[in-house]
């Protein structure tokens, strides 16, 4: 994650600033919440999303949206 705010120790160029906008969790192809985010999160954050009636066999997903579009997620089977 960069801020945009930060600069280049050898250059002093700033560093354009690149972090994820947008957190989507999915059950079941549902989604159960919805995250937007700044530049203020930490570098390695944990979300945690309690879901009632999942049950074994359901599908989960989560998605993100970074602040230059792209876009990237992953899932399991509970």
């Amino acid at each position: 994650m960069e801020t945009g705010k930060r600069t280049d120790s050898r250059t002093h160029a700033v560093i354009s600033a690149h972090f994820i906008q947008k957190v989507i969790f999915e059950v079941n192809n549902r989604t159960v919440a919805e995250v937007d985010i700044g530049t203020a999160i930490a570098r390695d954050p944990v979300f945690t999303v309690r879901v009632k009636g999942a049950k074994r066999g359901d599908s989960i997903r989560v998605k993100w949206t970074d602040n230059k579009g792209e876009k990237g997620g992953a899932g399991t089977t509970v």
